[in-house]
């Protein structure tokens, strides 16, 4: 990034939470940015040729994809390895990472984006596919506007891209209108995040600074959740998110996604929504939160706080230990009413959860993350100045 670039972006960096912009970036039609498109892969046999073509179809040029085969036993490597031999051209280029052992999702996606090029980086499902041609060029258009974070709203579902259906993400699906508040103020994404993620990974785009400023996914959580954790670190450090109102993403169902893993999944997204709890706990900052963002316990009275009881239970009792003003006291006052009468007051099982909760927050990216919650800053290379919800 330029000097003026990173001089704005420092001045931004002290806007009070719930503003934050991170940065502009320029794309004069003769200096089009370097899109990357990270693929992590493992046991992808059956879908990464499909993910590859989908980004070859997309307008924007120049682009990249990296795939980041994760020590998969089945033909992944090989298939992406003959496909870069042949997609490969001076304006598109596909790169295969292999990983020397398995290491999970969020680890491949660390890797792909730090080895990656672009100015813009984009996460792709292995059995996913961009639809939208238009979709690179979208994003990077909304993303010139300011904002450190681009996702798209709509999807298509199904086991094949000809059998699927259309799903528009809202942060309430009966409220759709609320959207913009969601996408503008970082604190109510942050409890949204905690029991509902309206994003889809494959359809996120992020500026290459803002991953060096804010931070990338935690190998920590392995496979389970690394977007929802990401998304909420980046909305506690007050990230900017900016929606584009287009169908960009097929979402394929299948018998072996990880969403399928039921109790592995429970509890992998209640730990690291556990960690993120604790770390405004202990912080001070959870009040601050409740008191910008209690409006957005309200539509979870009709049963969201049911999804992870565990973190229904911590951010009651947390929230109701802080600052969190009159307001937020009452609505948790009757969120631990709720609870209490369906039986889900007591948890036999949250000091184990919250004990490896706590030990979760000692991963490199956590400790990184919190570091700057608590105003220690950026690395000097970034040029910015901490941006937390302190201020």
């Amino acid at each position: 990034m330029c000097a003026t670039g990173r001089a704005s972006l420092a001045a931004r960096a002290t806007r009070p939470f719930g503003a934050r912009e991170v940065g502009r970036v320029s794309t004069p039609d003769l200096e089009r940015p370097l899109v990357s498109v990270v693929i992590p892969a493992y046991r992808a046999e059956l879908f990464i040729e499909t993910a590859i073509r989908s980004i070859v179809a997309q307008a924007h040029r120049p682009m990249e994809v990296v795939v980041v085969e994760d020590a998969s036993p089945d033909r992944t490597a090989a298939i992406a390895e003959e496909l870069a031999a042949e997609l490969s051209a001076p304006r598109f280029l596909v790169r295969v990472l292999r990983q020397p052992v398995n290491m999970g999702g969020a680890a491949a996606l660390r890797r792909g984006f730090a080895e990656s090029r672009g100015d813009f980086v984009c996460w792709l499902s292995a059995d996913d596919a961009f639809i939208d041609p238009g979709k690179t060029d979208s994003q990077v258009r909304a993303l010139a506007a300011g904002g450190g974070l681009s996702y798209c709203r709509g999807l298509t579902l199904g086991p094949t891209p000809r059998d699927v259906r259309y799903e528009a993400r809202h942060w309430l699906p009966k409220v759709p209108f609320a959207d913009r508040l969601f996408e503008a103020w970082p604190s109510w994404r942050l409890l949204m995040l905690l029991f509902r993620n309206a994003i889809n990974g494959s359809s996120v785009m992020i500026p290459r600074f803002a991953i060096e400023e804010f931070g990338t996914f935690d190998p920590a959580v392995g496979s389970i959740d690394q977007d929802g954790d990401l998304w909420m670190r980046y909305s506690a450090l007050g990230m900017r998110f900016r929606c584009v109102e287009t169908e960009a993403v097929f979402y394929r169902i299948h018998p072996g996604q990880t969403t399928n893993l039921t109790d592995s999944v429970n509890r992998g997204c209640t730990m690291n929504r556990l960690r993120i709890l604790l770390a405004l706990e202990e912080s001070g900052i959870l009040g601050r939160v409740l008191r910008r963002s209690w409006p957005v316990l309200l539509p979870l009275l009709r049963g969201g706080y049911r999804l992870w009881p565990a973190v229904s239970r911590r951010l009651v009792a947390a929230g109701s230990a802080s600052d969190c003003g009159l307001a937020a006291r009452v609505v948790l006052g009757w969120l631990r009413g709720r609870l209490d009468r369906e039986g889900l007051w007591s948890g036999n099982q949250d000091a184990e959860l919250v004990a490896a909760a706590r030990e979760a927050m000692g991963s490199e990216e956590f400790v990184r993350f919190t570091r700057i919650l608590l105003g220690g800053g950026v690395p000097a290379a970034v040029g910015g100045r901490p941006s937390s919800v302190r201020g």
